[in-house]
């Protein structure tokens, strides 16, 4: 994530904590009724957030009352939402089933100094079997990405899109469910409405782990 979407992350933690809600914009005071599953809250409830680091998929957590809840702030167009190095998400499919034909044809894939594009266009067919296995495992790759991603906990509940002031958010499961169902046309591996890709060929700390970027996800929030 660029310096920009940290520095937005906070500055909404920020914004939050220790307000009362009824000193909360109008903007965060739908957040925080939808943080409450769309009930009312008292005027005088005091809001607690505070920014979360490290891999977690929540980029903050909201408490009040007895609510506590992981968001995941996005910003901008083109988000990525997960990156890992290769060996890990191979691992992890392996467990859902991977033949050897799927993970040899990722690890070609994420190995290779060609962009996704030209490299699908040289072999159509590595391109339809890693795009089936997607399919098939659409939603629990998609709940990895977006959710949970390789942490026992951080988990992001919601997902936001925006800053302090403008923005649009849902809970990530309903995300997930429609993500998982709708089509995505074009040269690229999708899961679901996520691109997947390399995260970088030529710098060689990043080389060899994939990217999922959701270049349509305001699409998806309300």
């Amino acid at each position: 994530m660029s310096a920009e979407g940290f520095d937005n992350e906070h500055k909404i933690a920020e914004y939050l904590d220790g307000k009362k809600f009824s000193e909360l914009n109008e903007n965060m005071k739908r957040l925080i009724i939808a943080l409450n599953n769309g009930k009312k809250i008292d005027e005088d409830t005091v809001i607690w957030s505070k920014p979360l680091g490290g891999l977690k998929k929540a980029d903050m957590v909201v408490s009040f009352e007895k609510v506590t809840v992981g968001v995941s702030v996005k910003k901008g167009g083109g988000n990525s939402v997960h990156q890992e190095k290769i060996e890990f998400f191979i691992s992890f499919i392996d467990r859902l089933g991977a033949s050897e034909e799927v993970k040899n044809y990722l690890k070609e894939f994420i190995d290779s100094y060609e962009d996704g594009d030209v490299f699908f266009a040289r072999y159509p067919e590595k391109r339809q079997v890693i795009q089936s296995f997607f399919n098939d495992h659409a939603e629990v790759l998609l709940k990895r990405f977006l959710k949970t991603g390789r942490q026992p906990d951080g988990y992001a509940e919601y997902i936001y899109h925006g800053t302090i002031h403008s923005g649009r958010f849902r809970k990530t499961n309903e995300i997930i469910t429609e993500m998982a169902s709708g089509p995505c046309m074009g040269k690229a591996v999708y899961v679901g409405g996520l691109t997947f890709q390399k995260w970088n060929t030529r710098n060689e700390e990043k080389r060899g782990s994939i990217q999922l970027k959701a270049p349509t996800l305001r699409n998806y929030l309300k």
